[in-house]
């Protein structure tokens, strides 16, 4: 079934309940209504280009439901300084952590179910970086420079 424009609407503003309900203030949950799909960003601080954080998803109107870079942002990695204990890492630039997600039925019960579960994910993922005592860092934009890390205290 492929949903219209109006069903796929109707849709987004389920999908906003479901993040808004999930996800504490310090995270911005960004919607864009594209012509036949949905297109969700979430992430903390500004929105930039290099916001490590940043993750994106879209649903289509034939309810597909994926992780997507769109122009460089986004997509199902959060992205962190490289960790000294693991030998692959040595001479990387950064490190990611990707979010779990497992693609849903094509249906709107079972695509609004996976959606629940992203914000947990999204947040544990984070929790997990900062338990390592690893950093979320931000560059600038020629990359060369910090310009700060994530404030981490509303992870809990």
């Amino acid at each position: 079934m492929t949903y219209t424009n109006e069903q796929i609407a109707e849709l987004k503003t389920k999908v906003s309940k479901i993040l808004a309900k999930n996800l504490p203030r310090q995270v911005t949950i960004e919607l864009w209504n594209n012509p036949n799909k949905i297109v969700v960003f979430l992430f903390t601080g500004l929105r930039s280009i290099n916001n490590p954080t940043m993750v994106s998803f879209v649903v289509e109107n034939d309810l597909n439901v994926q992780f997507q870079h769109f122009g460089g942002e986004g997509g199902q990695n959060i992205f962190r300084e490289t960790d000294p204990n693991n030998p692959k890492e040595r001479f990387h630039a950064m490190g990611g952590e990707k979010i779990p997600f497992r693609k849903p039925k094509k249906t709107e019960a079972a695509v609004l179910k996976a959606i629940e579960k992203i914000p947990a994910d999204y947040l544990a993922t984070m929790r997990g970086i900062v338990a390592r005592g690893l950093q979320i860092e931000r560059f600038s934009h020629s990359g060369s420079e910090k310009e700060g890390t994530v404030d981490y205290s509303f992870l809990g």
